[in-house]
């Protein structure tokens, strides 16, 4: 059964590509345009790993990784940070809200496949 990645980005573009990255290479994917959005679709169909952009509307990536990491429910997902943003203070932002992984963009495919098959052990 493919494992369930859960992509949260307030771009469409970046969602779109994304998905197609993720899909072609054997993941079901879900997608949310915002904190909020993503933390409602972990709560109905439990993902198996979580990208983040850092910068989203209403509740970015650290507001929404800290919820779910101080949930007993969620604390175990997986979660990646993937954003423009790369500066020193951002880096230490995402560490500290409990990150398994933080990923500048842009990214190669083939480096972002091989990240989360070690991250889920696929």
């Amino acid at each position: 059964m493919a494992k369930k990645i859960l992509v949260a980005d307030d771009e469409p573009d970046t969602r779109d590509v994304l998905t197609v990255i993720l899909v072609q290479a054997g993941y079901e994917v879900t997608t949310a345009t915002n904190g909020v959005e993503a933390l409602e679709s972990v709560a109905a169909a439990r993902p198996d790993l979580i990208l983040f952009d850092q910068m989203m509307p209403e509740m970015d990536g650290s507001q929404s990784l800290m919820r779910l990491k101080g949930s007993y429910a969620t604390k175990e997902i997986p979660v990646v940070i993937l954003s423009a943003k790369d500066g020193a203070e951002d880096l230490q932002r995402g560490w500290d809200a409990g990150t398994d992984l933080y990923l500048t963009k842009p990214i190669n495919s083939a480096e972002l496949t091989e990240y989360l098959s070690c991250i889920l052990h696929d």
